[in-house]
C-alpha cells in the first residue's frame, strides 16, 4: 500500500491541523488513534508498520513509543492481532481454505500465516478450525461462503472503544 507523495503530504497537514486544535490533544493520541483507524481499515492488505508511520506522518521509533504508552503493545503486534482475530472469525464460521484465509486476513503466504497464528494461538489454524468450528448445518451454510460472510467494522469499533475506555482510565490514574 503505497500513497502517492502528495496524497501524504496533504494527510500530513491535516494531521498537524487537526493536533494543533488543543481539544484534540486532550481526547487522547491523536497519532495513535489514526493508525489504529488506519489497521482497522488496511489490515486485509500486505501493510507494515512504516506504512502505518508513513500514513500518520511520524517516524517508526515514535510511533512505537506511542503504541507502547497507549496501548502496552508495538503496533506490529496490535497488526498482527487485528489479522489473527479476523482469521479466528473466518476459520469459526466458513470452509475457506487456510491460504484464503491467510490472504483475507493481509498474508500472502500460508507459511507465515501458520507460523504467526501458531505463535499467537498455540495452534495451527487447522488444529483451531477443528477444535473450534462453529455450527456447520445447513441452518448455518450461509456463513461457509467469504462472499457471505461479511464481518462488519462494528466489532473493530467495540474494540477500539473498549480499548479507548482503558486508555482514558490508565491517563486518570497517571
Amino acid at each position: 500500500l503505497h500513497l502517492s507523495l502528495r496524497r501524504q503530504r496533504q494527510m500530513c497537514k491535516e494531521t498537524e491541523i487537526t493536533l494543533a486544535d488543543p481539544s484534540a490533544r486532550e481526547s487522547g493520541n491523536l497519532y495513535v488513534e489514526k493508525a489504529v483507524e488506519f489497521i482497522r481499515n488496511n489490515y486485509s492488505n500486505e501493510i507494515l508498520v512504516s506504512d502505518i508511520a508513513r500514513y500518520v506522518c511520524i517516524n517508526r521509533s515514535y510511533l512505537y513509543t506511542l503504541f507502547q504508552k497507549y496501548l502496552h503493545t508495538s503496533p506490529q503486534d496490535y497488526l498482527s492481532s487485528c489479522r489473527i482475530t479476523r482469521a479466528l472469525e473466518l476459520l469459526s464460521y466458513t470452509d475457506l481454505s487456510i491460504e484464503t484465509v491467510a490472504f483475507s486476513c493481509g498474508y500472502r503466504n500460508a507459511e507465515v500465516f501458520t507460523k504467526a497464528f501458531r505463535q499467537k494461538q498455540g495452534m495451527t489454524p487447522s488444529a483451531y478450525r477443528k477444535k473450534f468450528r462453529l455450527d456447520t448445518t445447513p441452518d448455518s451454510a450461509m456463513f461457509r461462503d467469504l462472499s457471505d460472510f461479511i464481518i462488519t467494522k462494528s466489532f473493530f469499533y467495540e474494540q477500539e472503544e473498549m480499548l479507548w475506555k482503558t486508555v482514558k482510565m490508565l491517563d486518570g490514574v497517571s
